[in-house]
């Protein structure tokens, strides 16, 4: 917002030196060459201030991480007990079994569904508006689906 704020002063400030460089009794040099600088001021301000849009503090980006390597561990462990039942013939699972395994299985997806999400928010904390765009167009797609009948 400040930077903004500073992009429009600037520009405000060059048109106001075109206006008056044309009148019947022009600034004094050192009158351009102030209104220049300050201009040029603001520019430089809003610059450095849209730098910082966007940018990872290192520390957010080493729990994203953390909380990535989490996630495959659990998306590995729900692997895991899916094959080792899927590939179970001798003796066969019984429905006990399959209902204790399927069980486990809703917990590691839990567990999975809330780190997504809290790595979301990591995000959204960095990059709120990527997010935002992120997840408008997720529901744009899903909403295609719906509509193909994926």
């Amino acid at each position: 917002m400040i930077g903004t704020l500073l992009t429009v002063a600037a520009i405000a400030i060059i048109l106001v030196l075109a206006v008056l460089s044309g009148a019947e009794k022009p600034p004094t040099r050192s009158t351009n060459l102030l209104l220049g600088v300050v201009a040029a001021s603001f520019q430089v301000a809003a610059g450095w201030l849209f730098s910082g849009v966007g940018k990872a503090d290192p520390s957010h980006a080493e729990a994203s991480a953390r909380r990535l390597v989490t996630l495959g561990s659990r998306v590995a462990g729900a692997r895991a007990l899916a094959e080792q039942t899927f590939d179970r013939d001798n003796p066969k699972p019984t429905q006990a079994e399959l209902r204790v395994v399927i069980g486990n299985l809703s917990v590691h997806l839990s567990y999975i569904e809330n780190a997504v999400v809290d790595g979301v928010d990591d995000w959204r904390l960095v990059h709120g508006v990527a997010v935002e765009r992120a997840l408008q167009r997720a529901l744009e797609q899903a909403r295609g689906q719906e509509e193909n009948g994926d």
